[in-house]
């Protein structure tokens, strides 16, 4: 009789010892599968968070290629010296005024930063009269017609009443290359922006024509500073208060001196007006200035205003120009092209030997070798950055920054000219977010399709940047926000 289980009664068997074997082999082998498994699989690398400074390069390096424009771009851990992004950072672009940058780190590294320009009257004096007078200046970028105004004062308290010879203006100390390279560019543009160079020159080799409205019906108040080199002609109309400004003005050499014609019309109760041109020729336009000078003071002048008087020692009267450390913030804050290159004439001047561009871009070319921070076809013409005349790259630029921090002589001058973000210079009305802080300082760049920003974002951190944009013709402004908001990411 076949007998069944109770129902609902559980039987547990203990494992014998070949079960239990049998259990640890089969589970190492299980064991040896999962870890052969997860070697032969590819490991996965652990999440890294977005890097902000990779991230904001790349967004603008993705606009600038829908753009097909060109960008070189670096940013540059100053403590460490690693380069935390780049997009082609060593090619070599135009970089429009972030030449600046590197004209005004040669030029306190070569003339130093307490260096003085010196401008000098001199002159035989016998009583009340002096044989003749020659006007001397080493390259003086701030030299003007107040400064000759205090040399006539001065000859007038030394008793001088007049002149009985010619006056001489020694322009020897730099080359008669009155045009900076590149300027031949656009010989018909009239714009101060643009001014001639010379050794002895006079507010910055240009002149201003002032206009003034008068009662409705008349004309205008018209006149040239400074005195002695343009014939004005012409006349503006002043009418109705509610007339918009209407000055036309054309200037045209006339010999050694500039013609300025005027025509038009200006609002009665409407503001003072004041347009600069460049003038023609500096060579003497000098001494025709002091020329006017000492007539306006009552000391005549019996002579002709010549070139010559090198070799002429007997100094009457001198002065020193600011030091340099305060004259490169016209290259840093206005961005001022004709301080710019005097600066570069002037840093390739030595001893007897004229200054010259070509060899103030010698100066600039070695100062980049010796830092290895020359790249493949850099290319220095010359000191502003003006035209289609340079050719550096977002690297040159960063190394030189880097560079300067480090340099007693070079890096507080340099930051100190440098515009501040949404504070002063060419930035005063850029990266306003950052003005309470003051931590971008950053010389800008504009041509008609190039932009370009350079210089430091200030911190516990601290960065070099430089972006150069070229090709973008008809988009500087959004070129220019596109930069900003890079540098924006970054700084944030």
């Amino acid at each position: 009789m076949h007998r069944s289980l109770p129902e609902r009664v559980s039987v547990t068997a203990r494992p014998t010892r070949r079960a239990l074997l049998g259990s640890a082999v089969g589970l190492g082998l299980l064991l040896t599968e999962r870890a052969f498994a997860e070697q032969a699989a590819p490991r996965r690398a652990p999440a890294r968070a977005p890097n902000p400074v990779e991230q904001a390069v790349d967004e603008l390096a993705r606009w600038a290629r829908a753009q097909k424009a060109e960008l070189g771009a670096s940013v540059l851990d100053l403590q460490s010296g690693r380069e935390l992004a780049a997009v082609s950072s060593e090619r070599a672009l135009n970089p429009a005024s972030n030449q600046k940058i590197l004209t005004i780190c040669a030029a306190l590294e070569t003339l130093g930063p307490g260096h003085r320009f010196v401008t000098s009257l001199h002159g035989r004096q016998s009583g009340a009269v002096l044989s003749e007078l020659v006007l001397r200046s080493d390259g003086d970028p701030d030299l003007s017609t107040a400064d000759l105004a205090e040399f006539v004062h001065r000859l007038r308290r030394m008793g001088v009443q007049r002149v009985e010879g010619d006056i001489f203006v020694d322009q020897s100390a730099f080359d008669r290359q009155w045009e900076p390279p590149a300027y031949e560019q656009r010989p018909d543009d009239w714009a101060s922006y643009r001014s001639p160079v010379s050794a002895v020159a006079i507010d910055n080799n240009a002149l201003v024509l002032h206009v003034v409205p008068t009662a409705e019906g008349k004309p205008a108040l018209a006149w040239v500073e400074p005195s002695g080199i343009a014939e004005l002609s012409g006349a503006i109309a002043t009418e109705g208060r509610n007339t918009r400004s209407d000055v036309r003005l054309t200037v045209s050499p006339n010999g050694e001196k500039m013609r300025v014609l005027v025509g038009g019309k200006v609002p009665s109760h409407g503001p003072a007006l004041a347009y600069a041109r460049r003038i023609a020729a500096p060579e003497r336009a000098p001494g025709h200035i002091l020329h006017a000078l000492l007539a306006q003071h009552g000391i005549p002048v019996t002579g002709k205003v010549k070139s010559g008087g090198a070799g002429f020692v007997a100094e009457l009267v001198r002065l020193e120009s600011r030091p340099l450390s305060e004259l490169v913030h016209a290259l840093g804050k206005q961005s001022n092209n004709f301080v710019a290159e005097m600066l570069l004439k002037a840093m390739g001047r030595s001893g007897s030997e004229a200054g010259t561009s070509q060899k103030g871009a010698a100066v600039i070319q070695d100062m980049l070798r010796r830092l290895r921070a020359l790249t493949p076809g850099t290319r220095i013409t010359n000191g502003s950055g003006l035209y289609d005349a340079n050719r550096i790259s977002a690297f040159t630029l960063t190394r030189v920054l880097a560079h300067a921090r480090t340099d007693p002589k070079v890096g507080p001058e340099l930051l100190a000219a440098l515009s501040i973000g949404g504070t002063d210079g060419t930035l005063s009305s850029r990266l306003a977010a950052f003005k309470s802080a003051r931590t971008v300082r950053a010389k800008t760049g504009t041509l008609a399709s190039v932009v370009t920003l350079a210089g430091y974002i200030l911190g516990p951190s601290p960065l070099a940047f430089a972006f150069l944009l070229n090709g973008v013709g008809g988009k500087v402004s959004e070129s220019r926000r596109r930069i900003d908001m890079a540098v924006a990411k970054i700084a944030s």
